[in-house]
């Protein structure tokens, strides 16, 4: 769910869809080449993260629907995705035990 309880994400193979929480209507769908295995909104919730096994992570604008970003270089096990607390970093970890750390305070 994002932080104020409106939407919710799920991911389905090479797709991350965004749903309204109140009337289960799909309001967004962020595609990539590969399996998604992660998704997480920023504590604003005006952003969402997500990460597939392609090797990239995507920024997304929940509101605008506008791809903000591709963030290149997370293992193919990478599978796990989130924020800080201030939204300013986002965090992946892979299979491996490897973190990996972007500053993200300018979308």
């Amino acid at each position: 769910f994002s932080p104020d309880g409106k939407y919710l994400v799920s991911r389905s193979d090479d797709t991350a869809y965004v749903w309204e929480a109140e009337t289960g209507q799909e309001v967004a769908r962020m595609t990539y080449n590969d399996y998604v295995t992660s998704v997480a909104f920023s504590p604003d919730g005006r952003v969402l993260a997500s990460i597939s096994v392609d090797e990239t992570v995507r920024l997304w604008n929940v509101s605008s629907k506008v791809e903000l970003a591709v963030l290149e270089g997370p293992e193919r096990d990478s599978h796990g995705i989130s924020f800080s607390p201030d939204g300013r970093l986002l965090v992946s970890g892979g299979a491996d035990g490897t973190v990996w750390l972007w500053g993200v305070e300018q979308l």
